[in-house]
């Protein structure tokens, strides 16, 4: 982002203002131009703020306990349906493959519970309960 996109803005925004023709392009226009260089730059200050707090973390120490960078197995005491969840920090989030922030409701609800816990986790529709049966 820094270099390419940053020089490719840069270069359209030269170009729009030497009066190139975008015919085949009506879209592009200065404003739009600019519009698109702010979100670049501010992505690119997300993402060094990201980068700037990461922290790698080992495989957990313990297996006992669910912490950050978990993986664990719960079963659905409601429908009998077992789930399997990585728990990570919000930036990493990314539910379809299974990966759930520790900021989470069902995050937050498993953080510190050991093996075989109970746990109760609130939702919109009202309290689920699970069981661990996993912890990795």
């Amino acid at each position: 982002m820094r270099t390419t996109k940053r020089k490719e803005i840069a270069d359209l925004l030269r170009d729009l203002v030497e009066g190139e023709d975008f015919e085949d392009e009506p879209d592009v226009g200065y404003e739009s131009a600019k519009e698109r260089q702010a979100f670049i730059e501010g992505r690119i200050l997300d993402l060094e703020r990201i980068l700037a707090n990461a922290q790698i973390l080992e495989h957990p120490s313990s297996r006992t306990r669910v912490s950050l960078g978990s993986t664990v197995t719960i079963l659905d005491l409601t429908t009998g349906e077992t789930e399997t969840y990585t728990i990570v920090g919000p930036a990493e989030t990314n539910p379809r493959l299974g990966m759930i922030s520790d900021q989470s409701p069902m995050g937050k609800a498993l953080l510190g519970r050991g093996r075989r816990a109970r746990v109760t986790v609130p939702t919109p529709n009202g309290r689920l309960e699970v069981r661990i049966l996993k912890i990795e």
